[in-house]
């Protein structure tokens, strides 16, 4: 009797329980903390709560992790996190500043901003650019 009734709620915990992480979240907009699994787990993007209502996050592969030094992204902000492949990722700041990352299969990682080379948000998709203030993307006001 014991035997079949931790059966029985081990299959209801099964049942009952969703898996947490069976979304795939690439080339989805990511707009809350948490933990996103890409591409069929090729890419991982982390957003953590730092301190003073800040936000960190990093991308990353089985072969390499980054983000920035220092927490970049203000909690209440309209930040915004692309995932475009399993090598590139966008990021807006919810600020002033788009960043590429860029993942290398040896590990490297390029960042390039908007702050440096503005013409980079050109070459973001569209379903990224949409959710830009227009002073970024180049829309009509």
């Amino acid at each position: 009797m014991k035997q079949i009734l931790c059966m029985t709620i081990s299959i209801v915990g099964l049942l009952g329980c969703p898996q947490q992480g069976t979304n795939d979240h690439g080339r989805t907009i990511i707009e809350s903390p948490g933990t996103f699994h890409c591409f069929e787990g090729r890419l991982v993007v982390n957003v953590a709560h730092a301190a003073g209502s800040r936000l960190n996050y990093t991308v990353g592969n089985t072969k390499a992790s980054a983000g920035p030094a220092k927490p970049t992204i203000e909690e209440s902000a309209p930040w915004v996190i692309f995932p475009q492949a399993a090598n590139k990722v966008w990021v807006y700041d919810g600020a002033k500043d788009v960043t590429l990352i860029e993942l290398y299969g040896d590990g490297g990682t390029k960042f390039t901003s908007s702050q440096v080379v503005p013409a980079i948000v050109h070459e973001a998709p569209e379903e990224f650019v949409r959710h830009l203030p227009a002073t970024l993307s180049g829309a009509p006001s």
